[in-house]
């Protein structure tokens, strides 16, 4: 309701359109954007790992799961057909990726970076990503005619093409594209410099220059959007104008169930969600008890202040008093994903401004 009123050009939405890929879900979720559709609102979307060909599609029964039907390529496309498919000029024949010009002037580039070819019924879903030797040549060769026909360019897809905080690759390096270092690469020089993803549910924008480069202005801005279904319910609105992008970004602040608390159950819910896995975790390591009710409480707040964006590095990042031999030892080993959540990469997450031109950035 808040996107129709502001009467958009168009929206992107990065992938994971549905739990676990299930037929129904799909169907139901390409209805609900057809309001966007009718005020003039044009809507584009890119599969993300929970998509197609998902063998945990289910359906809840009170407290048990029963299977239900998954989507195919070839009717993700179908059901989608109006948000990017049936108005491409250009399609992939080796993936379910794009190109349109959504507004004259721009193409589009809706990436699928997706491995659901692979997955293996009754095995969990592959949550890698990566670009097929053939899909990354029709990348290059589009982005070539863009140039020869003067047309800007701007990518979205669910992967990450950057780190998004120290050791990213190390411990979470399922949430990005395969080979990133060079893609990411290669698209900046070929006049990409901005690109949308989604798939670790945060508000982050990274920004790489290649300052050794022969190319001029070789730069490019990974501007990843977190999660309607994880807090802090985030949405961005991108404006263009004069070689200038102001990113704005909005929480949702209320819905039916909580409509004065909603920001506040959000958080608790992640926050609680992520002490249980981070218990799990640490028992796994043999961790006592006694040292995850320390540590467990601490790792939820990093990751918290990572998806809210905008990270403020306590001191200590860890407060580590009381621990046993057994738990320095895991954060001995483990601490820099803590480390990496709290600590936030240039530029900032979630009011900026950038000059387009050179990359330059400044705070909305």
């Amino acid at each position: 309701e808040e996107i129709k009123r502001l009467e958009l050009d168009f929206v992107i939405i990065c992938g994971d359109l549905t739990k676990d890929g299930e037929d129904l879900s799909h169907r139901q979720l390409a209805e609900k954007l057809k309001s966007l559709t009718s005020v003039g609102t044009s809507v584009y979307v890119v599969p993300g790992n929970h998509d197609v060909n998902n063998p945990e599609a289910k359906r809840y029964n009170g407290d048990e799961t029963e299977p239900v039907p998954t989507v195919s390529p070839k009717e993700f496309e179908e059901i989608y057909h109006q948000y990017g498919y049936s108005t491409a000029l250009h399609k992939d024949p080796d993936s379910l990726s794009v190109v349109v010009e959504p507004v004259p002037g721009l193409w589009l580039f809706a990436l699928d970076s997706c491995r659901y070819r692979e997955n293996l019924e009754n095995q969990h879903h592959i949550v890698d990503g990566t670009f097929s030797h053939d899909t990354l040549l029709w990348i290059e060769q589009k982005l070539i005619e863009a140039i020869q026909q003067e047309k800007a360019v701007i990518g979205f897809l669910h992967h990450g093409v950057l780190e998004h905080y120290n050791s990213n690759e190390h411990h979470y390096g399922d949430y990005l594209l395969d080979d990133f270092q060079y893609i990411s690469e290669m698209l900046a020089a070929y006049g990409m410099r901005f690109i949308f993803s989604g798939h670790f549910h945060a508000q982050d924008i990274t920004l790489k220059k290649w300052s050794e480069s022969d190319i001029e202005n070789h730069f490019l801005f990974d501007i990843e959007t977190g999660s309607l279904v994880t807090y802090p319910v985030p949405w961005r609105m991108i404006q263009t104008s004069n070689q200038e992008m102001s990113i704005i970004s909005s929480r949702i602040e209320s819905i039916d169930s909580h409509p004065n608390d909603f920001q506040g159950f959000a958080r608790d819910f992640v926050r609680q969600g992520t002490i249980l896995l981070a218990d799990e975790a640490l028992t796994g390591y043999g961790v006592p008890e006694e040292d995850q009710m320390l540590l467990s409480p601490q790792i939820a707040e990093a990751y918290i202040a990572h998806i809210q964006g905008d990270e403020i590095t306590p001191d200590p990042i860890l407060d580590l008093t009381g621990l046993s031999p057994i738990g320095l030892g895991v954060i001995a080993l483990q601490g820099s994903l803590i480390e990496g959540w709290f600590n936030d990469l240039l530029p900032a997450d979630n009011e900026i401004v950038i000059n387009m031109t050179e990359g330059e950035v400044s705070s909305e």
